[in-house]
């Protein structure tokens, strides 16, 4: 049953020399670092220091000194304080059950779970492929899908404002990323083009005649982009009250227009 005990070969105690020459203390955390309850398989585990400190007895000052030692001084293992995740360097030799095809596949879920990829080699060399992350993969489907929205989303502004020779820059594709992030749909942030394009204000007329259309100011932030899909259904409501109201009264637009033409010629 992997996971309930940890066999350790008795040659730890007289093979290596540093382990032989190490202080009863070090001995011990080593020991402990090789057979702890914290320990996987794979060699590389979520290490605490206040668990640490309260199964080996010692304070967590004197388990940080033991990390530093065996890390700097005697490159036994590596810490990552920001994964919280330690690495033995010797876990093979010393604790390596041979060929069990349980144990490996035990070990190849283990890894796929390692944060700092970098302690797989540390410890297995070039033994074993480090394998993906399943939730890496994931990730890297989701940018893809959301990079083939993002280059939509730009045609679509490329179209509407009439900008052509408009390149996507990468300022341009965080904007829209940032805003997809937070939640915004493709279908939004085309209503969101679309009520800037359908602004006769940001279209140029205004009092200063300049044209504010740029993908900067309608992804600037997420109550901008709200504004503008806002905008952007007032001006269809508008449109289709204009409708329903000419349908309403029987309006005949076809008739005016024949009117008009009549009397122009």
């Amino acid at each position: 049953m992997s996971g309930k005990y940890r066999i350790l070969h008795t040659s730890f105690w007289n093979e290596d020399p540093e382990v032989y020459e190490m202080t009863p203390e070090n001995k011990l955390f080593y020991a402990y670092l090789l057979t702890g309850p914290q320990t996987k398989q794979c060699g590389i585990s979520i290490f605490s220091t206040k668990i640490a400190a309260d199964q080996t007895g010692f304070n967590q000052d004197t388990i940080l000194h033991f990390i530093k030692h065996f890390q700097d001084d005697l490159d036994k293992v590596r810490y990552n304080p920001e994964t919280r995740e330690i690495a033995v360097k010797n876990w093979v030799r010393w604790n390596c059950q041979g060929k069990n095809p349980k144990v490996e596949i035990c070990i190849e879920k283990e890894l796929k779970m390692i944060k700092d990829k970098e302690l797989i080699p540390y410890v297995w060399g070039n033994e074993i492929e480090i394998p993906d992350d399943p939730k890496d993969e994931e990730a890297k489907k989701k940018k893809l899908l959301q990079n083939e929205l993002i280059e939509k989303i730009f045609g679509h502004w490329k179209e509407a404002m009439k900008h052509p020779g408009a390149s996507l820059s990468p300022e341009r594709v965080k904007q829209i990323r940032t805003r997809l992030n937070d939640g915004f749909t493709y279908d939004q942030c085309i209503e969101a083009v679309n009520g800037c394009a359908g602004s006769s204000y940001h279209m140029g007329k205004n009092d200063d005649g300049t044209v504010y259309d740029s993908i900067e100011l309608i992804f600037r932030n997420a109550s901008k982009t709200e504004g503008f899909i806002n905008r952007n259904r007032r001006s269809k409501n508008l449109v289709r009250s204009i409708a329903g109201k000419a349908k309403n009264d029987n309006y005949d637009w076809d008739k005016e227009e024949g009117e008009k033409n009549d009397g122009e010629e």
